[in-house]
């Protein structure tokens, strides 16, 4: 059995489990509590209401000193860190001390891009691996478009055109911050290319208007809108290639193929490809992940699909974009 211990027991860890509209499992414990083979067996927080739910929910042990007590009480074989991105580096370094042999680390990997890049040189010289959750990696989805990609299923990719509106609240540099970590990444994920030639537009210190980024990810030209000033979620890809289109996102999955035109003579247009359901929902992006961790817990030479050095990447992609505009990680992360 590959032992699974939480540092971090709010809404990522195990409270998401109670929304009743979201996909299931919909939480790192909910994951961890699906995956053969593994076993659920202890956490810590510092609330006790939290170490109260937690406990009550998964029938195992809240009630340790620190991280430190867990660590050595229940011999985890994966640790999930699932608190607030200022303590991510201080535990993920607990646990890699203690000879953890995978740490699940939340997004981002810390707000701080200096400590993020000691902290990776730092797990380079442990034998921890250290995942960072950008679970879009393992959506079935996200992986359907990624195949699209490699496979050339609809000719080169060549412009995407992101959206990412979180609702009202935020500036435009902590919805990059926050949930632009899983844009930027999924990006790289799909494309395997890094994020160069930044340009762009508006204030990421406001929340009044949008922030409008182009850049390109190896050869595909990228144009990202990150705006808190709308009162709904809009997390989207369209993805524009030389033979069709698609578009993907929350609850969003179209393909497009070009063809001949129903609307004009001599002349092609995009038509709807019939895509089967099931096969991208439930898109499983939470237990693919814990799918993943088990395996790198098991098997010593295997490499995670979501890694530390991609938490790194994102980060210094955000901080690009906020230099861009003026700002940086460090004024953002402040507000």
């Amino acid at each position: 059995m590959v032992r699974i211990g939480f540092l971090g027991l709010g809404r990522i860890a195990s409270l998401l489990e109670d929304d009743t509209k979201r996909e299931k499992p919909a939480s790192h414990a909910g994951a961890f509590s699906r995956v053969e083979g593994a076993v659920l067996v202890g956490g810590w927080d510092t609330e006790p209401e939290r170490r109260r739910l937690f406990a009550d929910r998964w029938a195992v042990p809240t009630g340790f000193e620190g991280p430190d007590d867990l660590l050595r009480g229940v011999k985890p074989d994966v640790v999930v860190v699932a608190t607030w991105p200022d303590s991510h580096a201080a535990l993920v370094e607990v646990a890699c001390a203690a000879g953890v042999p995978v740490v699940v680390c939340e997004k981002p990997l810390t707000s701080d891009l200096s400590q993020a890049r000691r902290l990776v040189a730092r797990i380079a010289r442990s034998a921890t691996k250290v995942m960072v959750n950008h679970e879009r990696r393992y959506a079935r989805d996200y992986r359907r478009v990624r195949a699209a990609i490699q496979d050339g299923t609809y000719g080169s990719l060549l412009t995407v055109s992101a959206k990412l509106f979180m609702g009202r609240g935020r500036t435009q540099g902590e919805v990059l911050l926050w949930d632009g970590t899983h844009l930027l990444d999924v990006l790289r994920f799909l494309t395997g290319g890094e994020i160069r030639r930044i340009q762009t537009w508006g204030d990421p210190e406001t929340k009044a208007s949008s922030l409008v980024t182009r850049f390109l990810l190896g050869n595909t030209e990228v144009f990202v809108e990150t705006a808190s000033n709308r009162d709904h979620l809009v997390f989207e890809l369209d993805l524009s290639f030389e033979r069709g289109r698609i578009r993907v996102g929350n609850g969003l999955y179209e393909e497009f193929v070009g063809g001949a035109s129903p609307l004009y003579d001599s002349m092609r247009s995009l038509l709807p490809v019939e895509v089967d359901p099931s096969s991208l929902y439930p898109t499983q992006y939470f237990l693919g992940m814990a799918e993943d961790a088990v395996r790198a817990a098991r098997e010593p030479h295997y490499r995670p699909v979501s890694l530390a050095e991609d938490g790194l990447a994102a980060l210094q992609a955000i901080e690009q974009i906020l230099r861009s505009a003026g700002s940086s990680l460090k004024r953002i992360s402040r507000t």
